[in-house]
């Protein structure tokens, strides 16, 4: 199975189509058994032409373990993130 790592304080930077007009019209999730963890999303070239790379900041306080990252519209569609994400202290 395909997974990748991040620790707390790494910026996970997402590429894609969003059909919002925004970064600040999405949220990320980290999902697990009994825990739920939302955050804003940033975009990483306010400047650039087309809006298609978003960025999320691991809290400090992220727990360890396996993770599955949901991107979810404030209209509420959702895409689940294919691949889990191990968060690992440092």
């Amino acid at each position: 199975m395909k997974r990748f790592t991040a620790a707390p304080g790494d910026l996970i930077v997402m590429n894609g189509t969003y059909p919002v007009a925004g970064a600040d019209k999405l949220k990320v999730l980290f999902v697990r058994s009994g825990a739920v963890v939302g955050l804003n999303v940033t975009e990483l070239d306010e400047k650039a032409e087309w809006f298609n790379e978003v960025t999320v900041k691991v809290p400090a306080e992220m727990e360890s373990g396996n993770w599955q990252m949901i991107v979810r519209t404030t209209d509420g569609g959702e895409h689940v993130v294919p691949i889990p994400i191990r968060i690992l202290r440092r």
